[in-house]
């Protein structure tokens, strides 16, 4: 599976509060406090809307939750 990892800037725009990563399994975010990437990763510019880029850890794996869904670790 292809997984992409990027800062949730939403954090300091709108609400402190929020987990600082989006972590994109297939395209599904999901918001993360802590990730672990434990296999071979490189960054890519990726389009996530038309005209719109943004900057990617992107790695290949299988993501692991903690039962809080807080922390995820990438294998």
């Amino acid at each position: 599976m292809v997984i992409k990892i990027r800062f949730n800037t939403d954090k300091d725009k709108i609400d402190s509060a929020l987990r600082p990563w989006r972590v994109l399994l297939d395209g599904v975010e999901n918001l993360a406090e802590n990730v672990e990437i434990a296999t071979k990763s490189w960054t890519t510019y990726d389009e996530i809307s038309p005209g719109k880029f943004k900057w990617h850890i992107t790695c290949q794996g299988m993501a692991q939750w903690d039962e809080d869904h807080k922390n995820c670790l990438i294998r």
